[in-house]
């Protein structure tokens, strides 16, 4: 076959007419096409078994109707997407599939060719392309539909526009509150006296520290959202670092920052991680303390078993919005506890990111309610 050896038939004869040997030769010319049609269905079968493992180990669900618009196949990926079983679709219509499913068509996010469906509990969101199949001679053409679970990318985008979003509006507030500032000082120069331009300076040093501080976060969540990250802990001593945080937060709160009651224990251990790290939780816990209560801020720590340091930062506020706490540490989560005192809402997610992929600890809510709200975190304790 092709040039190739695909068998070998041997025939011996010691004596016959011409007629038996004219037989001979046709019986030798039917085994090689025999030959050939087995290597045919055989070379076949590989390619069905080929074509199977694809379509079962597929990302992408993969349906087949055929031109009464019944589904006559459907690989497992379908099965994980619709939590239907695969086996029982053969023989129903894809609006049937959909409806058991409970998948509802959107028109917002479908692109040319595309439909997009969304489910709930969970809440999913799938993409469906229609391909139709030509038939073969004198049959009807069949319809190949590919479904794609795009739950997982549509989040990222959304999270990503809506940290672009805000970024653009926290960043140009300080910046505009810096030209304003700046501009005054220009225009009135030789007018100012000296409390009223340092009055002025101190503003635009507010604005510019905000808007450093809003780079610094965004640099640290890119540097910790990466898979590869690997930390570089040094020994640090607490009361140090707590005093540095102080006098950052001192210029942004002034007499607010006397509201800060820390309380260490001369005998606690070093904390091992990255300074700027440990800088930035305690940065926003404080700061979100000081933003939402007028009352004290207490921030203790103490050693807890296996080498670890409990911080905890406590303020007498209203507490945190019923049903808060489940999405508190999410990206998306709620800015804060009041919008409308700004910040981008990502405070709370740079402190899990750091505790959780920075210090390998844990962060929590210990208590909210009417007496005020309770953060813990966790951070390893060096060893000497």
């Amino acid at each position: 076959m092709e040039g190739r050896l695909a068998g070998l038939l041997v025939a011996r004869m010691t004596a016959g007419a011409s007629e038996t040997r004219r037989l001979a030769g046709v019986l030798a010319g039917q085994a090689g096409v025999l030959v050939g049609q087995l290597e045919l269905v055989d070379q076949l079968d590989r390619e069905r078994r080929m074509m199977q493992a694809i379509l079962r180990h597929s990302p992408v669900g993969v349906m087949l109707e055929d031109a009464d618009g019944r589904i006559v196949y459907a690989n497992p990926e379908v099965e994980a997407i619709y939590r239907l079983k695969a086996a029982d679709m053969p023989g129903q219509t894809l609006a049937e599939i959909y409806a058991s499913a409970g998948a509802e068509r959107s028109e917002d996010g479908e692109a040319e060719g595309t439909a997009e469906l969304r489910m709930k509990n969970p809440n999913r969101i799938v993409h469906v392309r229609r391909v139709e199949i030509p038939g073969l001679e004198g049959e009807p053409a069949g319809i190949l539909t590919l479904h794609e679970d795009v739950t997982a990318q549509r989040l990222a985008l959304e999270a990503k526009d809506l940290m672009l979003r805000a970024i653009g509006h926290e960043v140009r507030s300080p910046a505009a509150a810096m030209k304003t500032t700046l501009a005054g000082i220009m225009q009135w120069d030789e007018t100012i006296d000296n409390q009223g331009r340092r009055q002025l300076l101190q503003e635009a040093y507010e604005s510019s520290d905000r808007l450093l501080s809003l780079v610094e976060s965004q640099l640290i969540i890119a540097k910790l959202e990466t898979k590869h990250f690997e930390p570089n802990p040094e020994p640090i001593e607490l009361k140090p670092a707590m005093d540095g945080v102080i006098t950052v937060l001192a210029h942004r709160y002034a007499d607010r920052i006397e509201a800060v009651d820390v309380k260490l224990h001369a005998d606690l251990p070093r904390a091992y991680c990255e300074p700027t790290h440990l800088q930035q939780v305690l940065t926003n816990l404080i700061g979100n303390a000081l933003e939402y209560t007028l009352s004290q801020v207490k921030v203790k720590a103490r050693t807890i078993d296996s080498g670890w340091l409990e911080i905890t930062v406590a303020d007498g506020g209203p507490g945190l919005p019923p049903g808060s706490l489940q999405d508190l540490f999410e990206k998306t989560g709620p800015a804060g506890r009041n919008r409308s005192q700004g910040g981008l809402g990502l405070g709370l997610y740079l402190c899990r990111l750091v505790v959780e992929r920075s210090f390998g600890g844990r962060i929590w809510v210990a208590s909210s309610n009417r007496e005020g709200t309770t953060f813990k975190f966790t951070v390893p304790a060096f060893r000497s």
